[in-house]
């Protein structure tokens, strides 16, 4: 694939990256917002950024689908997954037994010297984050077959049908059609897999549609997943990637950015040249920030629809440094690239 015509992938992996840091931050104020206006600011900045998480598994449809990328089952194991295993166990780790212990001491206790051994006792229990790892690690694992799937076109958009109209059914959980389609156990068009294929799809053609247009969908089904997400007893029934109108937003958003970069033939900056690589190091360690700055201290000062954005940046740049101090680290170097 021509470098012009990838270069929109940097793009959306930089929002992407930044969409999913703004996304944690507001749920930290879902979780904790004493007032209603706040809860609905944070509700609202949550709701558009639905598309962040699908957006990184498309980018990967894009790259690993593509006739041109030859990979063999081989270095698929040696080269991908094995390296995102690595990773995997590596931050379990340290988030279990350094992060978060080390944040608890900070937060409960004066100027002192902390008691490691007292740290160590309270790991905390789930990295929210890190479940993209096996996740993305499950896709890799079934490349092969998804290679032989949008290898034909027929197939393809066969395999896209299913999967979004099962989206559809599973999005009302309770009704008589979903309790009977069910039995069908039909797993196999369930899940990220479609998200895949989907990136790949609309990386290969060009979908000819105004700017303009773009914006003003993505705004509104983002309002319909913020109306739809407010009027819920259970917002996560709203808010899970494989929602229909989750679908619907991702796949507008990386149409939109595609087509800007093309149309406007925006050029490959220095600022994602300088970053292009830290960016899956960003995804890794930005709990870390958020956990250490998502404090009266420094967050309760700052009225809330400004300090989600603010602090998005604040995070964002903070494991940005910390994710190139690492990368020079020749031992390490691999967890966070």
């Amino acid at each position: 694939m021509p470098q012009s015509r990838i270069l929109y992938l940097d793009y959306l992996r930089l929002f992407a990256t930044l969409a999913v840091i703004m996304l944690h931050i507001s749920c930290c104020v879902l979780d904790c917002s004493s007032t209603k206006i706040s809860y609905t600011i944070g509700l609202a900045y949550d709701s558009i950024c639905r598309w962040c998480v699908p957006i990184f598994v498309m980018i990967s449809g894009a790259i690993f689908l593509n006739s041109e990328k030859q990979i063999t089952v081989s270095s698929l194991y040696k080269k991908y997954i094995l390296r995102l295993l690595v990773a995997l166990v590596f931050w379990i780790a340290i988030y279990y037994y350094v992060f978060d212990p080390t944040l608890q001491a900070i937060k409960n206790s004066p100027i002192k010297i902390i008691n490691i051994i007292d740290v160590l006792k309270n790991p905390f229990a789930n990295p929210i984050h890190l479940w993209y790892l096996p996740m993305i690690i499950g896709l890799y694992i079934v490349l092969p077959i998804l290679k032989l799937i949008v290898s034909n076109t027929v197939t393809t958009k066969y395999f896209l049908t299913l999967w979004f109209a099962w989206s559809l059914i599973t999005s009302i959980p309770n009704s008589f059609i979903f309790q009977g389609i069910s039995y069908l156990k039909m797993e196999m068009v369930v899940g990220y897999s479609g998200y895949m294929i989907l990136g790949y799809k609309l990386s290969q053609k060009d979908i000819h549609i105004k700017i303009s247009y773009l914006v003003t969908t993505f705004l509104l089904v983002s309002f319909l997943v913020f109306f739809a997400a407010a009027n819920v007893s259970n917002i996560e029934n709203v808010f899970q990637y494989l929602n229909p109108l989750v679908i619907i937003m991702s796949t507008i958003f990386f149409c939109l950015i595609k087509n800007i970069i093309i149309e406007y033939r925006v050029g490959g900056s220095r600022i994602i040249e300088l970053i292009r690589n830290d960016l899956f190091g960003v995804y890794l360690i930005h709990i870390f920030f958020i956990r250490l700055f998502f404090r009266p201290l420094f967050y309760g000062q700052i009225p809330v629809l400004l300090s989600i954005p603010l602090f998005t940046i604040i995070v964002f740049f903070a494991s940005l440094l910390t994710s190139k101090a690492i990368r020079k680290i020749p031992i390490i170097r691999y967890i966070c690239s």
